[in-house]
């Protein structure tokens, strides 16, 4: 039982039956849960070598926000706070999508023109997307989305 405990999201992703959100997943089994969401740009393994690093915790109880804040933010990583669920959820997944065909694309030699192209159209089309199903807009152009 989680009790009075906060679930806090550090992962990325849909369920694979649904297509359903993370914490809709953990609402739909623990409907009196109080969630965050833990997202932006950082790999673990510069996050344990102390590599500056900024992320963004998300939720609909600001208790979680100051608690990880609290917890987490030192000199060397930053937190920042979303009351976006939806948002930084769904940009923290999606962004992966744009950094694969990115990645593709410089593999591949295709040249600043068409990766430019690759993250200004990924990002607008990552935007309406997220929108579409839920998110603001502002949040797809920070931590979760473009950064």
């Amino acid at each position: 039982m989680y009790g009075d405990k906060p679930i806090i999201i550090c992962s990325k992703g849909f369920e694979k039956e649904s297509l359903k959100t993370l914490d809709e997943v953990i609402l739909e089994e623990l409907p009196t849960a109080k969630v965050g969401v833990l997202s932006g740009p950082s790999h673990a393994e510069e996050v344990s070598i102390e590599v500056p690093t900024v992320l963004v915790v998300a939720s609909k109880h600001q208790e979680i926000l100051d608690l990880i804040q609290e917890t987490f933010m030192n000199e060397k990583m930053r937190i920042y706070t979303s009351d976006d669920i939806k948002g930084v959820e769904l940009g923290g997944a999606l962004k992966n999508i744009i950094a694969f065909c990115a990645g593709v694309a410089a593999g591949i030699g295709l040249g600043d023109n068409t990766f430019a192209a690759l993250i200004t159209r990924g990002l607008g089309e990552l935007t309406r997307l997220g929108v579409e199903l839920g998110g603001k807009k502002e949040t797809f152009y920070g931590l979760s989305g473009l950064r």
